[in-house]
Order: C-alpha cells, then structure tokens, then sequence
C-alpha cells in the first residue's frame, strides 16, 4: 500500500529539498546508464513530482505528446494506451491496475486492460503549467528532446527518489518518498498563496478537503494576514 499518512510530515523543507535536487544534479551514478543521462532523468523525476505534484504513475507514463512546448503546459490526458511494455503492450503497472479493476468491476481483464493507462481518478486528467520557473522549462525540454517519454517503469521512479535521497546527507532517505514530494509540492505552492480551488485542480485531487489541509498548515498567523489585507499597518 502507498505510503500517505506521513507525507506532510515528511515532506522535505526547502532547504532538504534544495540539497535533494543538488544530490541528484551533481551526485547520483548508475551502474547501467551514462552518469549525465541518469542525472537528467533523476532531476526530472524528482522536479516534476516535487514542484508540479505530478505521480509517480502520470511520470512514468508521460511522453513528449502530452506537453505543449508553447504554452509550458503538460496535459495530463483522461487515457492515453500504455504501450511501455517489453513487448510494445501495456507494461507491468499497468496490467496489475488492470486485472485490479476487473475484479472490482466484474469486467473482463481484457476490457480494463484497453483502459489503461488512465490516471487515478477524473480529477487528475489536467493541465499543469510549468511557464513559472525557466530552469523547469529547461529541464523538460531537454528531457524530452532527448527521450522523447519516460523510457522505464513504474517502479524506477521510486528507485531514482531513493537514490536521490541515499545521496543527500541533509535528508532521512525513508522520509523521502513519492507522496512526502507532492506534499512538498502542494505546500509550495499553498506557500505561495494559491487558492484550494486551484491547488486542488493543480494536483488532481477529488475533493477540495486537502487542498484546505495545505493551505491550513503554511497559512500566516493572524497579524501578518491584517496587515496584507490592509497594505501594512499604521503602528
């Protein structure tokens, strides 16, 4: 089962996640792929989920039809056929979703199969905008322009977090995990001022409660709100 219930404990703070993407700029090395390719691929990996919200399972997926280079919008669609395989079909994850979903379901295998790859849930068919940071516009061209989609398997991208993490002394690499880097993710950007209506939208959720549970964590106290509303104070 995915790891949730600490993820807004375990989110890294900003200065953790500065060293994380650090760790994976300059330190992770593979043993199967050029150092420089396999820094790329972490540092997108890491960058993607732990700024944008995307998960695990919309990275490994993605591909360069999904982005929109003009607009710096990626688009997660509502079903895209997986063909990440071995063999050019539907790879591993999703095959265990689909036969997950046909048992739930009381569907033929083969009917859930011609599903996938679908995200979560509706809410998570979306646009993401990357336009506000130039290093991200960069990172994902140059990660597409070189791969064209995400070339490995679901699970890697938990092995390139775990990698990152078992190569930054700042951080507990079992404190950095998938959901613990959208949480970071989602207090960025609550940090920032976003509204739960568009946090929420921004990382696919299916209700607006934790969008409010972000926003509730990184809100200012009481005075410094006063004084915003009231474009600063007298006294």
């Amino acid at each position: 089962m995915a790891r949730t219930e600490n993820a807004k404990e375990d989110a890294p703070k900003p200065r953790e996640y500065r060293a994380l993407k650090r760790a994976a700029q300059e330190k992770v090395t593979s043993a199967r792929q050029d150092d420089v390719e396999f820094q790329l691929e972490c540092e997108f990996v890491l960058r993607t989920m732990g700024e944008l919200g995307l998960r695990a399972g919309e990275i490994s997926h993605m591909r360069e039809s999904w982005i929109d280079f003009d607009r710096c919008e990626i688009h997660v669609p509502e079903h895209d056929q997986c063909n990440m395989g071995d063999d050019g079909g539907p790879c591993g994850y999703c095959k265990a979703q689909a036969k997950d979903s046909a048992e739930k379901r009381d569907i033929t295998y083969e009917t859930a199969l011609r599903e996938r790859w679908k995200p979560k849930n509706e809410h998570a068919a979306r646009t993401i905008w990357f336009g506000w940071d130039e290093d991200l516009v960069e990172l994902i061209d140059e990660f597409m322009y070189k791969n064209g989609e995400y070339l490995h398997s679901r699970v890697s991208v938990n092995r390139r977090i775990k990698t990152i993490a078992s190569e930054c002394e700042m951080v507990d690499k079992d404190e950095v995990y998938p959901h613990a880097l959208r949480a970071h993710a989602a207090m960025y950007h609550a940090k920032k001022g976003m509204r739960a209506y568009h946090l929420s939208e921004l990382m696919g959720w299916s209700n607006i409660d934790a969008a409010m549970d972000y926003i509730k964590m990184t809100a200012d106290d009481v005075k410094t709100e006063m004084k915003r509303v009231h474009n600063g104070a007298r006294y």
